[in-house]
C-alpha cells in the first residue's frame, strides 16, 4: 500500500470534515491540548505524566475509526487513565527519554529511534495487556524495514501544513492533525493484518504456522538370491549334427 491509500482510508473512516468521525477527533485534539496544558501548569515537569495515557487514548479512538467500530473519540481519550495507568504513563516518559536521547547525539539516529518506536502508543492501545518493553520490543519489530514507508507517509502532508498555516492561521491544525492520526493508524493496522515471522510473541491475526509435511522413502522389498543345489555344471549344448 502507498501513502495515498493510508490517505483515501482515513478520509473514508472520518467521514465529512465538519461531522462524523472528523468532528469528533478535532474535538479530542482540542481537549488533548487542553489537558495537556493544564497539567503542566499544576503539576510542572511531572505533567509529562499525562502524555502516555492522553495519546493512549488518541491511538485507540482513531484505531476505531479506522476499523470501522462504534467509538467515541472523547471517551476513548480517558480511558487509558481507567486502565493500566502507570503503565501508560511509563510509556510516555520511556518513550521520550529514548527519542530525546537519539536527537541529543546525532539528528539521524534520533529520527530512526522515533521511527523505530512510532508503534508503541498503537500496540498499547491494541493490547493494553501487553507490557512497556513489549510494546516497545513489538514497536520495533513491526517496523523493521517499514520506516521509510512511514516517513513518506508524514512528509506527504507537508503541503497541507503550509496550506493550514498561512490561510487559516493555524486553526486549521486541528482539522489536519485527525486526517494524520487516521493515516497513521490505517498505516499501523496493514502492520498488524499481515503475516508475522514464526515464533513471534504478538500478532494481531490468528496467523499461525503451518504443520511441518514429512515425506516417507519407500522401502524396497529384499532381493532374493537364489543358488544351484546340484554341483553338477550345466550340461552345455551339443551341436546338432548335419548329414552330408
Amino acid at each position: 500500500m502507498r501513502s495515498r491509500d493510508f490517505r483515501r482510508i482515513a478520509r473514508e473512516s472520518l467521514g465529512g470534515i465538519f461531522s462524523g468521525n472528523w468532528l469528533n477527533g478535532v474535538l479530542s485534539y482540542f481537549l488533548y491540548g487542553i489537558i495537556l496544558s493544564a497539567a503542566s501548569s499544576i503539576l510542572g515537569p511531572f505533567g509529562v505524566i499525562a502524555t502516555g495515557p492522553l495519546t493512549v487514548g488518541l491511538c485507540t479512538a482513531f484505531l476505531g475509526f479506522v476499523r470501522r467500530q462504534n467509538t467515541d473519540a472523547v471517551s476513548s481519550l480517558f480511558v487509558a487513565f481507567n486502565d493500566r495507568f502507570i503503565t501508560n504513563a511509563l510509556t510516555g516518559l520511556v518513550h521520550g527519554f529514548f527519542v530525546t536521547i537519539g536527537f541529543f547525539f546525532f539528528f539521524f539516529p534520533g529520527i530512526i529511534v522515533y521511527y523505530m518506536l512510532s508503534m508503541t502508543y498503537y500496540v498499547r492501545a491494541d493490547k493494553p495487556d501487553i507490557s512497556l518493553m513489549d510494546a516497545m520490543r513489538e514497536s520495533a519489530r513491526l517496523m523493521k524495514g517499514k520506516k521509510w514507508k512511514l516517513f513518506k507517509l508524514h512528509f506527504s502532508f507537508i503541503g497541507w501544513y503550509f496550506v493550514v498555516m498561512l490561510f487559516t492561521f493555524g486553526i486549521g491544525i486541528y482539522w489536519l492533525i485527525p486526517y494524520v492520526q487516521s493515516s497513521e493508524a490505517a498505516f499501523y493496522n496493514s502492520l498488524v493484518s499481515e503475516p508475522v515471522e514464526y515464533g513471534s510473541s504478538y500478532s494481531h491475526s490468528s496467523y499461525s504456522a503451518p504443520e511441518p509435511i514429512t515425506i516417507k522413502k519407500p522401502t524396497p522389498a529384499p532381493i532374493a538370491i537364489t543358488t544351484p543345489t546340484s554341483s553338477e555344471e550345466p550340461e552345455q549344448s551339443k551341436p546338432q549334427s548335419t548329414k552330408d
